[in-house]
């Protein structure tokens, strides 16, 4: 008895020693005020600050000037030069037995020249929409890492609400031991229990502690990843908020989210531009095949005292077509032709992935559904199971094991709960990503006044 004694009393200062640790770890880290973050709160800041947007958004600034560039071909351009000649010998001609100097030996000139392209037999057309599909790809793109990291942020956030409501989870289970221990120790001062029914009931309850501990570990990491992704200090408090539930029809059809993902997805639409672009390219590249037309002028001073006229203004017209170029044009056709079947060749790679993302989905949010109503239900006959297990115990009936496995079980089915509504979140997320859908606008003010109910 003795011995069991000072095990019980051993688990007592390793149990307060917990506590200990846990009130130090409260004061090394105040939490501070916690700022109630939403959902559509940390979707705003994401969308207008994020590192990921911020980069594509650069990316599309830099595609978007290319068609502008190549537009340059259809206006005039103009060059002004200038330039001083040092000539070994004075030009000159032959008369006869006389020479008769023809410029200077040196001399300065300059002058202006304006050339306007007339025809190219529409290469500049099709560079011009070869460049503006290019840039429509790139803002795709964009619009792909926006949603991209929307999705992140969501789940990062419903992992954060997990730990939150986890780290509840396990304060109620440190309550229900507390209270259990307390009750055992009263009924062993009444001489209705034994040592051992205190020793137990001290060993669960350290075993409970250290969870949550850990737990709360999980909560602060998670947290942190919530603010690195809004570009804030880690350690900022952070108080998540539910998300409400979606308005989602659960009879709705797969076909029907199978054919919205094809129509709505960025990733495919993003190639139709890309080889819409690659077929404006190829039209580029076809068109070096034939002459192009153009009209020059300006003005041009040489400095020679021998010309009757130093100045002069000049308008010309001409035409230039490259003959041969060693088979470059062939080869730069039959370039763009495997572009093409490579780009057909990633639509369809793609398009069976997205389908595979769809059903995962769909299927993944059916089970979560399901899940929900099957631990409902199993957490009310948790709860009744311990309700009868306490009184049986207080009766001298039970047996205090009984009652610490009640409260696991209890626990378990909370746990299975909470990730079961979690999982639907996360399920709704993915399904609505993998159908195309714009996830800043519908998880975030599309939500935003049904937040601060149960997922």
């Amino acid at each position: 008895m003795d011995t069991e004694r000072r095990i019980v009393r051993g688990r007592g200062e390793r149990i307060a020693a917990a506590a200990v640790s846990l009130a130090a770890a409260v004061a090394l880290f105040p939490s501070g005020r916690a700022h109630a973050l939403t959902l559509a709160e940390g979707l705003a800041i994401l969308d207008r600050s994020g590192r990921d947007v911020a980069v594509a958004l650069a990316e599309e600034q830099v595609a978007a000037s290319a068609p502008v560039q190549a537009a340059a071909a259809w206006r005039p351009s103009a060059d002004l030069y200038a330039r001083e000649t040092l000539l070994a010998e004075q030009p000159g001609a032959v008369f006869g037995p006389n020479r008769v100097p023809t410029a200077e030996k040196d001399f300065f000139a300059y002058g202006v020249r304006v050339r306007q392209q007339l025809y190219d037999f529409g290469r500049t057309g099709a560079t011009v929409r070869a460049a503006g599909f290019d840039a429509e790809s790139a803002r795709f793109e964009t619009a792909l890492a926006r949603n991209s990291a929307a999705l992140r942020f969501i789940l990062t956030y419903v992992r954060l609400l997990r730990a939150e409501r986890l780290l509840a989870v396990q304060q109620e289970e440190v309550t229900r031991l507390e209270a259990h221990r307390d009750n055992a120790r009263a009924l062993l001062e009444e001489g209705a229990a034994t040592e051992n029914d205190l020793l137990e009931a001290e060993v669960r309850l350290a075993d409970a502690v250290q969870k949550r501990l850990q737990v709360d570990n999980r909560r602060a990491l998670a947290a942190a990843r919530v603010n690195s992704m809004l570009l804030r200090p880690l350690g900022d408090p952070v108080s998540p908020e539910d998300v409400a539930a979606a308005a989602r029809d659960p009879q709705s059809r797969q076909e029907e989210a199978l054919a919205e993902a094809e129509r709505e997805r960025v990733e495919l639409r993003q190639l139709a531009s890309r080889a819409a672009a690659v077929d404006a390219h190829r039209a580029a590249v076809r068109t070096e095949y034939y002459p192009h037309f153009f009209a020059t002028g300006g003005y041009e001073y040489t400095q020679n005292e021998y010309q009757v006229h130093e100045g002069n203004w000049a308008v010309g017209a001409g035409m230039e077509m490259n003959l041969y170029a060693g088979g470059l044009t062939r080869e730069k056709l039959r370039q763009k032709e495997l572009e093409l079947q490579a780009v057909e060749r990633a639509r369809e790679q793609l398009l069976d992935a997205v389908r595979l993302e769809v059903q995962d989905a769909w299927l993944a949010l059916g089970t979560a559904r399901s899940r929900v109503s099957a631990t409902e239900k199993a957490v009310e006959q948790a709860r009744e199971n311990l309700r009868l297990e306490r009184l049986r115990y207080s009766e001298g009936v039970g047996t205090s094991t009984e009652v610490l496995d009640a409260v696991s079980l209890l626990t378990t089915a909370e746990q299975n709960l909470l990730d079961a509504r979690y999982d639907v979140t996360d399920a709704e997320a993915l399904l609505d990503f993998s159908v195309g859908k714009d996830l800043v606008t519908t998880w975030g003010a599309a939500r935003a006044a049904g937040e601060g109910g149960r997922p």
